[in-house]
């Protein structure tokens, strides 16, 4: 086992995805599973927090509520924490969406990984939604916002970072060549953006260079950094 690597808790299920609140625990989706599950990240043991069929992306809005998409069906379910309970927030959306973020002022931001990679806006007061962009040709596996009016997905499929503009639905590559997309995280605070691949790889990506206008922000690879 390399240093600094073990694993945490098997029994999982299918996951799709995983978000950390801050003070303990991971909420994991397991499609197969048809749940949300919470992981105690000291010890490794999970217990089932509600059911939601479709699990896949999940975010938290830090105040007890998992925003939980269903991959199938379209829907966006609100799932309290703390009691299991949960509630149908949005419908009709289209099947195939698995990331999901929230802007902390009562929008959520939703990506479609199979189909046409839109990336629509949910209002979590009465589910209406509208698309925000549409990534033609793209597969907008996960997303993240960097709290400017910018968001960023990766494209699952062509192995690019997208830059997103909520406001108008302005949109362009950031950068390209990163395999099979995956996961995607921003690290603002050291001006980094983080891409994973199913080819084994994480991606560091300058967050000033993708901001950077006029063409592809540059790559920085793990071997590079002597990593």
């Amino acid at each position: 086992m390399a240093q600094g690597r073990g694993v945490l808790a098997t029994g999982l299920g299918d996951i799709g995805d995983v978000a950390v609140d801050g003070a303990g625990t991971a909420y994991t989706t397991d499609f197969a599973g048809a749940r949300l599950l919470a992981v105690d990240l000291s010890s490794g043991s999970s217990r089932p927090v509600a059911g939601v069929p479709g699990a896949y992306g999940v975010a938290l809005d830090g105040a007890g509520t998992a925003y939980v998409v269903n991959w199938s069906g379209g829907q966006l379910f609100a799932v309290d924490l703390r009691t299991g309970e949960k509630k149908t927030v949005a419908t009709g959306l289209p099947g195939g969406i698995s990331g999901v973020t929230l802007d902390g002022t009562g929008k959520a931001y939703v990506g479609q990984r199979e189909g046409s990679g839109k990336v629509f806006e949910v209002d979590l007061t009465d589910g209406n939604h509208r698309v925000v962009a549409d990534l033609a040709g793209a597969s907008t596996a996960r997303l993240e916002l960097d709290g400017t009016g910018k968001a960023y997905t990766v494209d699952h499929s062509g192995g690019r970072l997208y830059e997103v503009t909520l406001a108008d639905g302005a949109q362009r590559v950031v950068a390209t060549g990163l395999g099979t997309c995956e996961g995607l995280a921003l690290d603002l605070a050291n001006g980094q953006i983080y891409v994973s691949n199913r080819q084994g790889q994480l991606w560091r990506i300058s967050h000033r260079a993708a901001r950077a206008l006029g063409g592809v922000g540059m790559v920085v690879a793990p071997e590079a950094q002597g990593a």
